[in-house]
């Protein structure tokens, strides 16, 4: 049988992590799986008043999944809070803030080393128990040399060889841009963060 080679390409998307593999067992004579996963984060102190710090942060990401024989998946996110914590008191922490979206559209656009976020959505208020209107607006890029890792690795038996490729990268970034709370901003500049990617896949081969 003619060995047949799976590459996955890394894809700059976030946040959200997946935790899949197939069984080392090959259920089809041949078959492979393959992720992208990447993400975006940015964080800002808003203010301090004794004990209490308060901080706000975004977090974003997609991801895209294949199996052959199989389908594609895909999907995005994005997370947003403003938390208070309290270094008094052995640095209790509570959100005032958040809010949650899925992505399914243009507002998250991703590419090599870097990416942008222009979405709105609905983040409830743990001190007045209601919703208030969030506007995000962000585009990151690198602010140091990426770190590179990758990684190999073949598990062969008498009746399949399984082949495992890791790709990612990451880097340190600053993410510029405005953010809204009710159509008032309470971000409006640059913020520091990170971002990264990997893909990662494996390949199943009869004997």
């Amino acid at each position: 049988m003619q060995r047949l080679r799976l590459v996955v390409t890394v894809l700059c998307v976030t946040a959200l992590t997946l935790a899949v593999f197939n069984s080392p067992r090959p259920v089809a004579a041949d078959s492979a799986y393959g992720v992208r996963n990447g993400w975006a984060s940015a964080y800002q102190t808003l203010g301090s008043s004794g004990c209490l710090h308060t901080t706000l942060y975004v977090n974003t990401g997609e991801w895209a999944s294949r199996s052959v024989p199989g389908q594609r998946y895909s999907g995005g996110y994005v997370s947003f809070g403003i938390w208070t914590y309290d270094a008094c008191n052995s640095y209790y922490s509570f959100y005032t803030l958040y809010g949650w979206a899925d992505l399914a559209g243009p507002e998250l656009k991703i590419g090599p080393l870097k990416a942008q976020l222009n979405v709105s959505l609905q983040a409830y208020d743990y001190n007045s128990w209601s919703y208030r209107p969030v506007t995000i607006n962000l585009k990151w890029t690198c602010t140091e040399k990426p770190y590179r890792s990758s990684y190999d690795y073949t598990y062969e038996t008498p009746e399949y060889t399984l082949q495992y490729r890791y790709m990612g990268v990451n880097c340190s970034a600053r993410a510029t841009g405005v953010i809204l709370v009710d159509g008032v901003p309470v971000v409006n500049g640059t913020l520091p963060g990170y971002m990264g990617n990997y893909g990662y896949g494996n390949l199943i081969l009869d004997h």
